[in-house]
């Protein structure tokens, strides 16, 4: 049965994605992100989920109070 198929009976494909990530690299980050929704989406996933702070990594401790970061993380 394809992806479609299954939504037609109500069914969601949920992917939880654990990404190559870089602390304080946002925009490495996203691209991984990407990258990763971009295969998914050919899988007929409808649903992805991504570790919190995947942006700018989650043990960045003091960085996430440098502008620089916060600005590389909204853009």
């Amino acid at each position: 049965m394809t992806a479609r198929e299954y939504s037609d009976f109500g069914y969601l494909r949920v992917a939880v994605v654990a990404p190559e990530l870089r602390l304080g690299d946002p925009g490495f980050n996203a691209r991984c992100m990407i990258e990763s929704l971009e295969g998914l989406v050919l899988e007929g996933c409808s649903v992805a989920v991504f570790p919190e702070l995947c942006l700018t990594g989650y043990s960045t401790a003091d960085l996430f109070f440098q502008q620089l970061l916060l600005d590389a993380a909204l853009e």
